[in-house]
């Protein structure tokens, strides 16, 4: 794809036609050193709930039966990207995935950004009943809500303008309930190398000319961004519960943001 950076061609080209789903360049995840202790791979919603070790909090697996997420939303796109660490894990990723057609073609579209609109699919009440939506939608909702008065339209169409512009990206795409790998790991892998490339090439740019808002909720250092006007980066006492209501530093500059450029 020209002219098209490789973390968007990469995952546009991405071929999910079996598990484990896993990145070209990422097959160090299934050497067998590190394959039992950082992975896990079920095909089925039953072969999930069938899990010896289902419902464990401290489970830290990556889960490689479920589709990765590098991302969500059209990062070209979009004018606010906040940056994490990996996606989380929980039952109705499985249900989804497997049970639920039209969500699993959706992730398929989201990363081949044929989605409809570039719309955030975790801020789609199409997909309210996964637990994607209903953390993303807790994180936003009182800007959505403001945003809302602000324009003095509906919370729908708020949430519908909110979730054209937002966009999520992980420096490791891969699905856990806990993320602790080891960063001799991460280090060799090659998807987060291509989503700092991407900040540094793309994003970080854009930040410098007001185009976009980045917020580094996750992994601050490892993304290595310096902090200014469009980059905030939290703290590490922030990073904890990471909020972003519009009485926090990320949430008052999305907020100002999407105000800016109603």
């Amino acid at each position: 794809m020209k002219n098209i950076h490789p973390l968007i061609s990469e995952w546009a080209s991405f071929e999910a036609k079996a598990a484990p789903f896993l990145l070209t360049g990422d097959e160090i995840l299934l050497e067998p050193r590190a394959s039992s202790r950082l992975t896990v791979t079920h095909t089925s919603w039953e072969g999930f709930i069938a899990d010896q070790g289902f419902g464990d909090p401290a489970d830290r697996r990556f889960h490689l039966g479920l589709l990765p997420k590098p991302f969500a939303g059209d990062l070209m796109a979009a004018s606010i990207v906040v940056l994490l660490l990996n996606p989380g894990m929980g039952p109705s990723d499985y249900y989804g995935e497997y049970q639920v057609a039209s969500y699993r073609k959706a992730l398929l579209q989201n990363l081949s950004r044929n989605h409809s609109g570039g719309r955030n699919i975790f801020l789609d009440p199409a997909f309210a009943w996964h637990g994607g939506f209903s953390y993303w939608h807790a994180k936003f909702q009182k800007i959505v809500g403001e945003l809302a008065d602000f324009l003095d339209i509906a919370r729908t169409e708020s949430l519908a303008i909110f979730a054209a512009q937002v966009a999520i990206l992980e420096f490791i795409p891969y699905h856990s309930t806990v993320s602790k790998v080891p960063l001799r790991i991460t280090k060799q892998l090659r998807s987060p190398m291509l989503a700092k490339q991407f900040v540094h090439d793309v994003l970080a740019p854009k930040a410098k000319k007001g185009e976009v808002l980045i917020i580094v909720t996750r992994y601050a250092k490892h993304w290595d961004l310096p902090e200014s006007e469009n980059v905030i980066i939290y703290s590490s006492s922030e990073a904890r519960a990471a909020h972003l209501t519009p009485n926090s530093r990320g949430g008052a500059a999305i907020l100002a943001m999407l105000k800016q450029g109603a």
